[in-house]
């Protein structure tokens, strides 16, 4: 009866731990679900993370070059001519020596050229003042090409002056400058009402 009783005691022990051994399976795959549930979860969090920080980074540099791009573009200038001049010979470039705007810096107070720093097309307006009674023709050149003329007088006993506009289509590294063309007989030429400007239009 002792033996008895020892077998079936320890049939039931044998049973508590086979209940308890898959318990502990059980508990060991939701843990196991758990975690990768969570290790998804982070996966797809760090690859969301890493997309927001690629597309911020592209409209970052997006930017950065739009404004490089806006900065390279903003090409104006206006000069006038700083004092008179006079006993001009043909072929003389003015040189104007005051500015009003030089944004981007490609004229050239001292020698009155402008240099192209962007292809595209450019908008230019000159003038020339005279107050004595002398005919005067002035150039627009590029690479010393004409591409437009101003003449300007003879109005006896009183000032005159003549104006121009010319719209080119240029290429980086160009130079466009105003000179005295040959068939005029300058004279002299007036300050401040003796201007050059140009503007950068669009590719």
């Amino acid at each position: 009866m002792i033996l008895d009783s020892l077998r079936t005691n320890n049939d039931k022990l044998k049973q508590s731990v086979d209940i308890m051994e898959q318990q502990n399976k059980s508990k060991e795959h939701f843990l196991k679900q758990i975690v990768h549930a969570g290790e998804v979860e982070v996966n797809e969090n760090m690859t969301k993370n890493n997309v927001r920080k690629n597309i911020q980074q592209q409209t970052g540099d997006q930017n950065t070059m739009r404004v490089a791009r806006q900065e390279r573009e903003q090409v104006a200038f206006s000069a006038y001519l700083k004092h008179d001049l006079s006993n001009l010979g043909p072929g003389h470039t003015i040189q104007y020596g005051a500015t009003v705007l030089n944004e981007g810096n490609a004229f050239n107070v001292n020698t009155g050229i402008f240099t192209v720093p962007v292809s595209g097309v450019y908008l230019f307006s000159f003038a020339c003042e005279d107050y004595r009674n002398h005919r005067i023709y002035a150039d627009i050149l590029v690479d010393g090409t004409r591409k437009s003329l101003v003449l300007e007088g003879p109005v006896a006993n009183a000032h005159s002056m003549g104006t121009n506009v010319v719209i080119l289509r240029l290429t980086k590294g160009q130079a466009v400058w105003v000179a005295i063309d040959a068939g005029g007989n300058d004279d002299l030429l007036q300050n401040s009402a003796t201007t050059f400007s140009g503007a950068f239009l669009y590719h």
